[in-house]
């Protein structure tokens, strides 16, 4: 699906700024406030469907970003650095890239900026954004548990991001699972 015109992107920008001035992330009221979480199924950067079932693990973190959004730019390589240190226990991390034109071209962005993500990407549709509750900022950050729960939502950037995040992440990791939680791969 082809983005929307550039005054959606103005639109989300001066959302973001509000946010961010006022709110932080975490702020009621931004992005979608909904407790379960809409299946993902979305083109990967190679064009091929990926359906991301979140029973596979204790916690997945769905990242809405943008190729034009700095602080998209600065976020990624903390979501990297949380998704290597956890992915063995049970986390798993989905980039979700909207309103950033082809995967062509996401993909040569990614290359040119030399991120070295190790979590999959993939493009979002508007529609799928949608479903989400309308993503009015990026970057937009949900943790989601094994059943589909929204268990915290981030909205923006903030300096202390990535310690807010690992800490949450650590928190939930660190309970006992639930007993439909993910299954055992063996």
């Amino acid at each position: 699906m082809t983005p929307r015109c550039s005054s959606r992107r103005w639109r989300v920008l001066g959302v973001a700024i509000g946010i961010l001035a006022f709110g932080g992330p975490g702020a009621p009221g931004a992005g979608g406030e909904f407790k379960l979480a809409p299946p993902i199924k979305a083109p990967g950067l190679d064009g091929k469907i990926v359906e991301v079932k979140y029973a596979d693990a204790r916690v997945t973190l769905v990242n809405f970003w943008a190729t034009w959004c700095l602080p998209c730019r600065e976020e990624m390589p903390a979501i990297n650095r949380i998704f290597q240190k956890y992915q063995g226990r049970g986390f798993k991390a989905i980039g979700l890239a909207l309103q950033s034109g082809e995967p062509a071209e996401v993909k040569d962005f990614l290359v040119a900026r030399k991120l070295g993500l190790t979590y999959p990407i993939l493009m979002s549709s508007d529609d799928l954004a949608a479903s989400f509750g309308d993503i009015e900022i990026v970057p937009t950050t949900y943790l989601i548990g094994p059943k589909g729960e929204v268990l915290r939502s981030f909205f923006g950037i903030a300096s202390d991001f990535e310690k807010s995040l690992g800490g949450e992440v650590e928190k939930i990791l660190g309970q006992p699972p639930s007993p439909e939680g993910p299954a055992k791969k063996g």
